[in-house]
């Protein structure tokens, strides 16, 4: 590719059935992937831009600061956790109605994201009025940022936070529910390690719609909004400890956690 000033975009990339997309752009140094979390910032910096309200919906694997600091935004901005996948998004869209379309006379003020480029937004009907699907298309996804572009504000832009997904493969997924004796260990041993490095407070334990073995913590770590969440692959044999922490926040000591977390796990559900 040719040199190009700093933040040009410089590609787009579609998954195999075309309803996720993810953006290439210069930087100073070379090249840098615009996620879904920033392409769903960008889009929603522009339409409380131009005084709209929204809601938008991210899955647990959004970058915390997307659903946090919601001041930056100059309309309000109302937020919901998800589940992973486009349904789920769809179903706290659609105000917790399945295989609803939404009711409007206008463009509906909503959007669902995930990190992987999978963003849904309204789509209507091309048969009944005032009727909206809430879809996932990798095309209308780069299109929207393109848009987004004309009345976006980079000082308020979303400053990302600190992620980490580490996995341990070849497990019985059987030994894991969120809820059972060995979920319990796995929030003491995480509440212990995490003390170990910062203070520890406002400590909840809990899950979403959507994720039947999934242990979320939601806690403050020194200040700062922390989410960890372990859950079972729903196609593959391994177990997954994901870590989310707001922007701002120091993160000494959650990898030490994570690891504790995934050498407790790996000892008590592969099979030897």
């Amino acid at each position: 590719l040719p040199i190009c000033e700093p933040g040009t975009l410089v590609a787009a990339a579609l998954d195999g059935d075309g309803d996720r997309c993810l953006l290439i752009e210069t930087t100073s140094t070379g090249f840098k992937v615009i996620d879904g979390d920033r392409i769903a910032d960008t889009f929603v910096n522009c339409v409380t831009n131009s005084g709209f309200e929204w809601h938008l919906a991210a899955s647990i694997e959004s970058d915390l600061s997307l659903t946090t600091n919601l001041e930056r935004y100059p309309k309000q901005v109302r937020v919901s956790e998800t589940a992973v996948g486009d349904r789920w998004l769809s179903f706290k869209l659609s105000e917790n109605q399945n295989n609803q379309f939404v009711v409007s006379n206008s463009f509906p003020q909503v959007i669902g994201v995930e990190d992987s480029g999978h963003l849904v937004m309204a789509s209507p009907h091309p048969n009944i009025s005032e009727c909206w699907s809430l879809v996932g298309d990798g095309a209308m996804t780069l299109v929207a940022y393109l848009l987004s572009l004309s009345n976006f504000e980079p000082s308020t832009a979303m400053k990302r936070g600190w992620k980490q997904r580490q996995s341990v493969k070849n497990v019985d997924r059987e030994k894991w529910d969120g809820e059972n004796q060995l979920s319990n260990k796995v929030e003491q041993l995480l509440r212990k390690k995490l003390s170990e490095f910062g203070d520890v407070s406002s400590w909840a334990r809990t899950t979403v719609a959507g994720e039947n073995n999934l242990m979320l913590i939601n806690c403050s770590f020194s200040g700062s909004k922390l989410s960890i969440g372990v859950r079972n692959s729903g196609t593959q044999a391994k177990i997954s400890v994901s870590a989310r922490l707001e922007y701002g926040g120091i993160s000494n000591g959650i990898q030490e956690a994570i690891d504790a977390v995934c050498d407790l796990l790996a000892k008590q559900m592969i099979n030897h």
